[in-house]
Formats: C-alpha cells, sequence, structure tokens
C-alpha cells in the first residue's frame, strides 16, 4: 500500500494543522500499530453529512488480533458523537486482506 501513497509528510501535516482531516493513532501493547485518517463529508443529494475515512492502516505483524475492530468501533462511536449521519470509508482493494476487512465495512448509516 505505501506505494500508492504520493503525499509527502508535510502535505499531511498541513491538511492536519488546517483542520481539514483528523487522525486516530491506534495502539498495540503500548506501540503505535494503526492509523485512521478522516474527514467532513456532505451530500447535496441526501442533505446528510459525516466522516469519511481515507486512510486506514494496521500494521501488519498485530492484523487479525482485533485493533481493526476496535478503531472502526471508536470511529463510529465518534461519528455518532458528532451527530454524523454517515461514516464512509474508501478502501483500496488491492490486496486480499484490504477486501476481506472491507467487504464487512464500507458504509455505515447512522440513523
Amino acid at each position: 500500500m505505501a506505494d500508492e501513497i504520493t503525499a509527502t509528510t508535510a502535505e499531511i501535516e498541513r491538511l492536519l494543522r488546517e483542520n481539514l482531516g483528523e487522525a486516530v493513532i491506534g495502539y498495540y501493547s503500548g506501540k503505535p500499530a494503526g492509523f485512521v485518517y478522516s474527514c467532513k463529508k456532505s451530500s447535496a443529494f441526501t442533505g446528510r453529512s459525516g466522516l469519511f475515512i481515507d486512510g486506514f492502516l494496521i500494521d501488519d505483524d498485530v492484523r487479525h488480533k482485533g485493533l481493526g475492530k476496535i478503531m472502526m468501533a471508536y470511529m463510529c462511536k465518534y461519528a455518532i458523537e458528532r451527530n454524523c449521519q454517515m461514516l464512509e470509508w474508501g478502501a483500496s482493494t488491492g490486496t486480499r486482506r484490504q477486501s476481506s476487512f472491507t467487504g464487512n465495512y464500507s458504509v455505515f448509516e447512522l440513523t
């Protein structure tokens, strides 16, 4: 997946500094092991607003240990606390492990 990322560290820092997006770091055994980047989203078609998860990464050595599910549950709770009506995730289907997880999670209706 790293070869698909074109943003520089400076560009990501600017997005965060200008409040154009937010990052959540997930820890496993006291060490950073996961990352979620999201931003606000709204739809003129449906009149709803919510969050869009643009980046969701879990380190290979902690996959299948529940961190991804914990982080997704946190994002759902966070979206509800912010009165979001939807939580969407744009996921690469380039690998089997990503598509197996995204098969379970792609769009949440928060009603």
